[in-house]
């Protein structure tokens, strides 16, 4: 599959996956990582919560590699891509992830989805503090994914903690205590303070 060219666009996409047996959507979910993040999270979204388990774990797999791939895109933007396109594309790919988390979801579906948006970097935290602070996830749900993620993780979460209103602040005071607590490196910190200036 060409990345510049794929055989579909979000108008035709669920067209396009009516045609695919089985062998070729995992193998299109595997791909999708290298697509566009609007055109390449159509499939693993569509699949990432699937009954059949190969197409579930391809697209729990595709789906981290592309919130890898988004957040070094905006760290190392490449040469025909300006930093602005790498984080619009970004704010696209992280959107389309928050739309899927639903209040109603299970606790381990939940946490597939925050884990994502955090992997994604500052643009990701934005819509996992949004989800926190619609209660679209449980403060249960970030203590689990915050136990897995390193201190930079927990200190972009933190700041956009620290952005919201004082009313908002203090609704969520105990769980951002938890989140900071586990910040155990001084480096992490040091790095986090520098990007403030």
């Amino acid at each position: 599959m060409d990345d510049s060219d794929p055989e579909f666009d979000r108008q035709t996409f669920d067209d396009y996956w009516k045609d695919l047996d089985e062998q070729q959507r995992i193998n299109l979910i595997l791909q999708a990582p290298q697509l566009p993040a609007y055109l390449g999270l159509l499939p693993i979204l569509s699949n990432v919560f699937s009954t059949h388990y190969p197409l579930r774990e391809a697209g729990r797999k595709s789906l981290n590699e592309m919130a890898l791939g988004i957040r070094k895109n905006i760290e190392t933007p490449l040469e025909n891509k300006s930093l602005r396109q790498a984080q619009a594309e970004a704010f696209q790919g992280a959107a389309l992830i928050y739309r899927k988390i639903l209040a109603q979801m299970v606790f381990a579906d939940k946490s597939v989805l925050i884990r994502a948006l955090m992997n994604i970097g500052s643009i990701g935290a934005f819509f996992a503090f949004k989800a926190i602070y619609l209660e679209r996830v449980s403060p249960d749900v970030i203590k689990k994914c915050i136990k897995d993620l390193d201190d930079w993780p927990r200190l972009i979460l933190a700041d956009q903690y620290l952005q919201a209103a004082p009313a908002i602040r203090l609704r969520f005071v105990n769980l951002f205590c938890y989140v900071l607590a586990g910040v155990k490196q001084r480096r992490a910190v040091i790095w986090y303070y520098a990007d403030l200036f």
